[in-house]
């Protein structure tokens, strides 16, 4: 199974933080899970944050 839109913004946490939950799966589909990796690797290393973003965040 494949996300297809697969990034940070698709993960909510619990308020404890034990808990991890990935949605908006309008794009899920079947196919090979490499192009979930390939697709995410790709936003993570292209996008950018708004300068005065925490370095946490970062």
């Amino acid at each position: 199974m494949c996300h297809g839109d697969f990034h940070p913004d698709n993960v909510m946490l619990s308020e404890a933080g034990d808990q991890h939950w990935v949605i908006d799966w309008m794009t899920g589909m079947s196919g090979d899970p490499a192009g979930d990796v390939a697709r995410s690797w790709v936003i993570l290393i292209s996008g950018t944050l708004p300068e005065d973003t925490d370095p946490v965040i970062q």
